[in-house]
């Protein structure tokens, strides 16, 4: 339908909160860090992610941060949510590993770095988008 109109209303299938969108974000956000990020990045990736789930929990106490908005009662299915997600990023770690060879196969050698120009032209960094910082 030429004339149609798609309109985004974020998180509204699954909720903003919600442990299983938690999960679906933070599993695909490790698969992107696989298939795309450097690899000095990709094995920083769980320290990063434990220094924003860090910063997160910290600002929470002050009332601010998106841990703030999660539900006391939903916490901890949220918490285990996101830990699971980590788990299992990482086991398919090696389907995500035969994406990223592919890429260079199809792109050549230096696809990385038109992914980091990407990234400069929109000014984002890699590491504020391995720090989960760009949505």
């Amino acid at each position: 339908a030429p004339g149609a109109v798609v309109e985004h209303r974020h998180s509204q299938s699954l909720g903003a909160y919600s442990a299983r969108k938690l999960f679906l974000v933070e599993r695909n956000r490790v698969w992107l860090a696989i298939i795309y990020f450097p690899w000095y990045l990709v094995l920083l990736n769980p320290l990063l992610w434990f220094w924003r789930a860090l910063q997160t929990v910290l600002a929470s106490r002050g009332g601010d941060g998106p841990w703030s908005q999660v539900d006391a009662t939903s916490r901890f299915a949220v918490m285990r949510a996101i830990l699971a997600a980590q788990l299992a990023g990482w086991r398919g770690a090696p389907s995500q590993l035969r994406k990223r060879a592919r890429l260079e196969q199809t792109c050549g050698p230096e696809w990385h770095e038109r992914m980091r120009a990407l990234l400069r032209e929109a000014h984002v960094s890699i590491a504020a988008f391995a720090r989960g910082e760009i949505e």
